[in-house]
């Protein structure tokens, strides 16, 4: 076992929530759950160009305009009324000028866990944020560097991102937050998944995956490829050996197995709400998007919620989109989290 520092605060709100959520899924009242972690997508912009991203469609960035700094902290007020946690995503976070200042607003809201998803290029002129996170996401899908770059379309990238994780991953304890690398499982860097779980551990970080997806949530076309389905395995594999043998995989074993399979189960989208840069919370989901009120307009978490209930929330094609699917295995699977926590 590594020796990773001591897991932040979890908010008592979030901790009722979820137990709250637990119960009523087991006794089949999922019309009623509470939402748990608001996923705020506060830019579409990014500086990289991954291969297997969607939002490097300018298309993104252009059609979903910014909120000005006053109208994203009234979108985390507003959500703070019925959401107890956030997690701040992109596009590329760390490219919004007030960044710094949403992330400590949303600490004075009293969101917590708070968490950023970020591929940590600009990590040292915004290093601010870790003040303020709990939980930091950075991308990382190989340490072969040229790979990297490549993957990531930014000549670079590769060796400025390990650099980065190996300047921040030390200050996990005193700054008290937590360090995670996620990977993107491609027919590019299934070989190289044992060595960054190696180079995880060693660094003292966490890891967590996904496969490559379509744009509905699919696994990719490309990873269907019996040659490569078995590649793919192996490496699931090497991730399910380091689950169970030290703390470095963060992903829960429920979903290890169904990504691991290609399987997707019950989705219950209320568990995570996610809101777009223009204020918009697309629900059910960003792929089946029945309903996009606006947060500021509405003016209430109260107002939203109400929209939300109206809407329906079922999917003729449940997907592998891991905020979704994890969280709702994490609410069929209570005690995956409680371990997480011991």
């Amino acid at each position: 076992m590594i020796n990773l520092p001591t897991l932040p605060p979890i908010n008592s709100a979030f901790l009722r929530a979820f137990i709250t959520d637990a119960v009523r899924v087991r006794c089949g009242r999922t019309r009623d759950l509470r939402p748990l972690i608001l996923t705020y997508f506060v830019t579409f912009r990014c500086d990289m160009r991954c291969t297997y991203c969607d939002y490097t469609d300018h298309g993104y960035a252009h059609r979903f305009k910014e909120l000005e700094s006053e109208g994203a902290r009234e979108v985390l007020r507003i959500c703070r009324e019925g959401v107890p946690a956030v997690a701040f995503s992109g596009g590329e976070p760390l490219l919004r000028s007030d960044i710094v200042e949403l992330v400590r607003y949303a600490r004075t809201l009293g969101y917590r866990p708070i968490s950023m998803f970020t591929n940590s290029l600009m990590l040292e002129e915004k290093q601010e944020v870790l003040e303020d996170i709990d939980y930091l996401q950075i991308s990382l899908d190989t340490i072969d560097e040229e790979l990297q770059d490549r993957l990531s379309g930014c000549r670079g990238a590769g060796r400025r991102i390990v650099n980065n994780i190996m300047r921040y991953a030390p200050l996990q304890k005193a700054k008290r937050f937590r360090l995670n690398i996620n990977c993107v499982l491609s027919p590019a860097n299934l070989d190289s998944v044992p060595e960054l779980l190696r180079f995880a551990e060693e660094t003292g970080v966490r890891f967590t995956f996904s496969p490559q997806l379509e744009a509905d949530g699919q696994a990719a076309t490309v990873l269907h490829d019996p040659d490569t389905r078995h590649r793919y395995q192996r490496a699931v594999a090497a991730i399910l050996s380091h689950k169970r043998s030290t703390d470095v995989v963060l992903d829960i074993l429920p979903f290890i197995r169904h990504v691991g399979n290609f399987q997707s189960g019950s989705c219950y989208p209320m568990l995570t709400p996610r809101v777009y840069p223009d204020g918009t919370l697309r629900f059910p989901c960003s792929i089946v998007c029945r309903s996009a009120p606006s947060v500021p307009e509405l003016g209430s978490w109260r107002q939203v919620a109400m929209v939300l209930r109206k809407t329906p929330a079922t999917c003729a094609s449940p997907c592998l989109l891991p905020c979704y699917l994890e969280m709702s295995l994490l609410a069929e699977h209570p005690f995956a989290l409680l371990q997480e926590l011991t």
